[in-house]
């Protein structure tokens, strides 16, 4: 009996254990050091000491195992008879000094379509598996701790010229993981003085071999995407000057996704892959692309670009555009005899320069490659299609072929590298095809139709300015998040692909009341445009509800599981005396 009643205590106690711990872990934030982990880091043979100091390079996938093997190494899987594809990744926020991933998305896409209520992805999870099949050698390019930067600093691609406030030239900094798992900054004594288009032409020509003589190409996502371009200017520039060998330069360069900004470039920066050139202080980092893009048409390597988030491909029309918004309502806000109310104007007007200067811009890129825009995807997605469009385009190998309305067949992986060559200056753009409820992720279900590189506006632009908050997050008629947006020091943020509709934006701040504002889109009336320059309706945020559920649930649990205890132990006794 006494067995019996011990064993029944420990049950219960242990029920409510876990009672209290399951309680207590659903208000303990998600993003821990366990959300950043890649697919296959936790698998066995994969060396997480890789994070533990500054390694970036190619590696390259194999049959044998979900982990690629570094260039060079013992196992390493590169034939030199094999025609090759070598992936790169964007930005890793973050994230760069622990994780690294597969190129497919294949789990993060089937969650989106399933919130969306579609069907589970109907192609292979890893595409790296499939060209494997086909005869491709496949690598990926790591630098995700170099990649571990914010949205302005994509300058790094291009230039090491970096300094500290004494002036003194630092490179490329890098977090590693410290034997506690947490983030902290490398060694300054090995921050690399070479751009990441040097980094990346270097480990191209090591991992080719300076005899390969087979068609190979380059893929780049995001920020990946100016990585891309540049590195093959740098390696056309090796060309030019006889040092590399015309085997050396990729024949196709694919964009997914790319992220060209206006982050402007200071007097003193310097090109590293193209021999120190000279860069005009100001240039925006999408200039530079577009200069790149301009070398390789006239190498006559084939460029096919596809497009999700115009704030990614064209952020540096975004970024005027968000900036313009702004400082017309700081001019609304000041009184004739505001000091500063000259500087200002003399802003706007600067700004408002700027938008011929990316109107230029945005048709010298659309006339220097093949581009799908794929609209009807970024709108039903909004921000989450950047990544699921390194899905969307290496899922167009297993698709058939498909049209625009004039009857060009759309560009795809497997295009010859000839057929896309003749389709450069070509702008394909997704439309949603009328009454169709099917996934816009496939080309199948959508329609395309040929535009002019500038006959493709954005839309869906919305600007805001919400002082003393650092985030905005905008929220549907059923109060589920539809998209966040960080808000500047001075109080401007920007939303993106909002379908029409009415809305609630939730401005957020650190120590401050959470102030909800409604929100009425309407892009046909505001011209794709509005500016939300007001907030409203101030309510008490949920900070202190949070605290209260952390606190008190299990204490009362712990009440109850005392409760229970005692009552066990008399019924126990009973049944003894009984």
């Amino acid at each position: 009996m006494k067995i019996a009643r011990i064993c029944t205590i420990s049950f219960v106690c242990l029920l409510c254990l876990t009672l209290c711990l399951a309680t207590a872990a659903a208000f303990v934030p998600a993003e821990t050091a366990f959300a950043y982990d890649s697919y296959y880091q936790q698998m066995p043979g994969f060396d997480d000491e890789v994070f533990t100091a500054l390694d970036y390079g190619l590696y390259w996938y194999g049959t044998d195992s979900r982990i690629p093997k570094k260039a060079g190494t013992e196992g390493a899987n590169f034939d030199p008879n094999k025609p090759t594809l070598i992936f790169t990744h964007g930005m890793k926020i973050t994230e760069g000094y622990n994780r690294r991933d597969l190129v497919s998305l294949w789990a993060a896409t089937n969650g989106l379509f399933a919130d969306k209520g579609y069907d589970p992805y109907m192609y292979y999870d890893e595409y790296y598996q499939i060209l494997l099949e086909m005869g491709y050698n496949v690598g990926h390019f790591y630098w995700n701790q170099l990649a571990e930067i914010s949205i302005d600093e994509d300058y790094r691609i291009w230039t090491s010229d970096l300094y500290d406030e004494d002036g003194n030239d630092i490179g490329l900094n890098y977090f590693v993981s410290n034997n506690k798992g947490k983030r902290t900054l490398g060694d300054p004594a090995k921050n690399p003085h070479d751009s990441v288009a040097v980094l990346f032409g270097e480990a191209i020509k090591s991992g080719l071999g300076a005899s390969y003589n087979k068609p190979w190409r380059l893929v780049g996502h995001s920020m990946g995407g100016q990585l891309v371009l540049a590195t093959t200017q740098n390696l056309i520039y090796q060309k030019n000057a006889g040092t590399i060998g015309q085997n050396l330069v990729p024949e196709r360069v694919s964009l997914v996704d790319p992220y060209m900004c206006n982050t402007a470039t200071v007097a003193g920066m310097r090109l590293d892959h193209m021999g120190g050139k000279e860069i005009p202080a100001g240039t925006w980092t999408a200039e530079l692309c577009a200069d790149a893009l301009a070398d390789i048409a006239a190498e006559n390597i084939a460029v096919d670009a596809y497009g999700g988030m115009s704030m990614v491909y064209r952020n540096y029309e975004m970024m005027t555009e968000a900036s313009i918004a702004s400082t017309e309502y700081a001019i609304a806000q000041r009184g004739e005899g505001a000091s500063d109310l000259a500087d200002l104007r003399a802003q706007l007007t600067k700004l408002e320069g700027d938008r011929a200067r990316y109107a230029a811009l945005t048709e010298r890129i659309g006339g220097l490659a093949c581009w799908t825009h794929l609209t009807a995807l970024a709108d039903k997605y909004g921000p989450q299609s950047h990544c699921m469009i390194i899905d969307y385009y290496f899922t167009t190998m297993y698709e058939d072929e498909q049209t625009d309305n004039y009857g060009n067949v759309l560009p795809s992986l497997d295009s010859s590298t000839e057929y896309i060559r003749g389709l450069r200056g070509y702008n394909f753009r997704q439309v949603k095809r009328e009454g169709s409820i099917a996934n816009p992720f496939y080309r199948h279900t959508t329609d395309f139709v040929k535009v002019d590189a500038r006959n493709n506006p954005i839309t869906n632009i919305l600007t805001g300015v919400a002082e003393g908050y650092q985030k905005a997050t905008v929220l549907d008629v059923n109060d589920e998040v539809v998209q966040e947006a960080a808000i500047d020091q001075d109080g401007r943020y920007t939303l993106y692909s909002l379908d029409n509709g009415v809305y609630t934006v939730r401005y957020e701040g650190e120590g401050k009341t959470t102030v909800n504002e409604q929100l009425v889109v309407d892009n046909a009336a505001n011209g794709n445009r509005v500016t939300i320059a007001k907030v409203e309706a101030p309510q008490k945020g949920n900070d202190a509800l949070t605290l209260v559920y952390i606190l008190i649930v299990p204490v009362v649990l712990l009440i109850v599981m005392v409760v229970v205890i005692v009552v066990a132990a008399k019924t126990v006794k009973k049944a003894k005396n009984a």
